[in-house]
């Protein structure tokens, strides 16, 4: 297996919109390069970061103050505060969010038969 092949599968192993940060001598001997280095990347090689404020807005379309009271709200589960002042939520966090919000879709939560029986009259 090339290089280019190895690093492939293991970036396709991550879920989609995952930041990773790599240690430089991996992506070099992954890549071909002359370091001394591991001969693979090994799962201790790539670390996943959490997300901030402009990663979620741009992954959720939405501008970063509305993404900023979701976490106020806490809409994001393991959410937290890095330094007291920016926001990161792990990509577990992420993923919770999503499907509570897609369990959500096509229910309705507002029953509006009544208002239509009284609007129609006796």
């Amino acid at each position: 297996m090339t290089p280019l092949e190895r690093l492939r599968k293991a970036v396709e192993l991550l879920p989609a919109g995952v930041c990773v940060t790599a240690q430089r001598e991996a992506l070099l001997e992954a890549l071909g390069g002359a370091v001394e280095a591991p001969s693979a990347l090994s799962p201790g090689d790539l670390t996943v970061a959490d997300l901030a404020v402009a990663d979620l807005a741009e992954r959720f379309r939405r501008s970063p103050s509305t993404i900023r009271g979701w976490l106020e709200t806490g809409r994001f589960p393991g959410a937290y505060k890095l330094n007291g002042r920016d926001w990161r939520v792990p990509i577990d966090g992420v993923q919770a969010f999503e499907n509570h919000q897609r369990g959500r879709r096509g229910q309705t939560e507002v029953d509006l038969s009544g208002w239509r029986k009284y609007q129609k009259g006796p």
